[in-house]
């Protein structure tokens, strides 16, 4: 049966900076499946009544915005007794694509490419976390870069394979840059396009071409084992503080999968007995890690606390030059693609190491260990055993050897 409610939701923002603020939505429900819709209202939580499902008489121009919500969510109800009275299931994709099909006949104006862009991107900024926004911004500039380079301005109309294979050429070749950021530039602009159509502002769907698809070469990146690992963990650092701090932290981040989002901080409250008990930035997802053995002795060296991180770039140099103290000198060859074709370069394993190695070495070790793949999952946070898979870095003869030890004890 079809629900429609009201839902408070919180930005990531307000969320971190416990901003009591928080957007209305309207949260639709069938068949097992939901999908918010955003009223482009926001109240302090305080004056919202969860059970009426309205905004309280103390808040100032409470009649006025009740109102509005009300004839918000009478849009949707509308749209699915329609469908009912037709004796068409309102399955939530058909109440999505309805509501938005409505939305822009009402004198809308159709925007322009990069009005679009912009009009967006603003409106993301209530929903998606900082680093996402981050990512987006890069991938615009270099469709910018590519306007400039070309002497032509992005429309509707000029999306084609044409512009593909043209923009391919200037990231790869004039720009010299990976196959892999290509394909993260196409995939966001096939993100904005698919928005674009269905609010009725393209009409161009060669996007949709199976030629038009998100290239992605895989990347040879490291992970430390937990040998690797133990010499850290034993390393002298007892001379630079700032080095310890930062090599316990990533320690920590080894033995949890955390990412650096989280780790930088993560908080003693959120630590109950042997158990990491808190929600994801990137996602808001809710994850519960156990506490292993090293974290324990890292986290008891601080009385219970947890050294603070640094920024990420300074962190990334930081270990470097602890990789480098330990001797993690293994010559490790690394291939891409650019505009020059395949090419090969060679580095010490320690000039590889950043924040984001400890989420790998967590998730290959564990894999490497014989735990579960959903197990494993569950801990990181990972919704597809695919998204998963691109964080085992294991060689061939590592997979042989744990293909040997499971089958020996199977």
């Amino acid at each position: 049966m079809a629900t429609i409610n009201f839902q408070l939701t919180q930005t990531q923002t307000n969320r971190r900076k416990k901003n009591p603020i928080h957007m209305i939505m309207i949260r639709y429900s069938h068949q097992g499946r939901s999908r918010l819709f955003y009223s482009k209202k926001s109240i302090d939580i305080r004056y919202w009544d969860k059970g009426k499902q309205m905004v309280k008489r103390s808040y100032p121009g409470h009649s006025t915005l009740n109102i509005y919500l009300r004839k918000f969510k009478q849009k949707i109800e509308d749209i699915v007794n329609r469908a009912l009275i037709e004796d068409i299931n309102p399955t939530v994709d058909l109440v999505k694509s309805t509501f938005r099909r409505n939305a822009p006949s009402v004198g809308k104006t159709q925007l322009l490419f990069w009005q679009f862009i912009d009009q967006h991107m603003e409106n993301s900024k209530v929903r998606l976390n900082p680093h996402t926004i981050r990512s987006y911004n890069n991938c615009l500039n270099n469709l910018k870069a590519y306007e400039r380079f070309c002497k032509k301005t992005i429309c509707w109309e000029n999306i084609d394979m044409q512009f593909y294979h043209e923009f391919m050429d200037f990231y790869l070749n004039y720009k010299q840059l990976t196959v892999n950021g290509f394909g993260k530039v196409i995939k966001v602009l096939k993100s904005f396009l698919n928005e674009a159509t269905e609010q009725g502002h393209n009409k161009n769907r060669t996007y949709k071409s199976k030629s038009f698809r998100v290239l992605r070469e895989e990347v040879d990146n490291i992970y430390l084992n937990e040998g690797e690992l133990n010499i850290l963990f034993n390393l002298d650092l007892s001379g630079d503080s700032k080095l310890e701090k930062v090599r316990d932290l990533f320690l920590i981040g080894c033995f949890t999968g955390l990412r650096f989002s989280d780790l930088s901080t993560l908080s003693s409250d959120k630590i109950v007995g042997n158990i990491i008990r808190l929600r994801t930035q990137k996602t808001s997802e809710e994850v519960c890690l156990p506490l292993l053995p090293i974290p324990q002795k890292i986290i008891a060296k601080y009385n219970g606390s947890l050294p603070k991180a640094y920024t990420n770039q300074k962190m990334n140099q930081y270990l470097k030059q602890i990789g480098k103290e330990a001797g993690l000198d293994e010559r490790i060859v690394k291939y891409h693609t650019s505009g020059e074709g395949r090419i090969e370069t060679k580095y010490a394993k320690h000039e590889l190491i950043c924040t984001h190695t400890a989420r790998r070495s967590f998730a290959t070790n564990m894999h490497l260990r014989g735990i579960s793949t959903l197990v494993i999952m569950k801990l990181t946070g990972h919704k597809t055993e695919q998204s998963f898979m691109n964080y085992i870095k294991i060689s061939k003869e590592e997979n042989v050897k744990l293909f040997l030890k499971q089958f020996n004890h199977g």
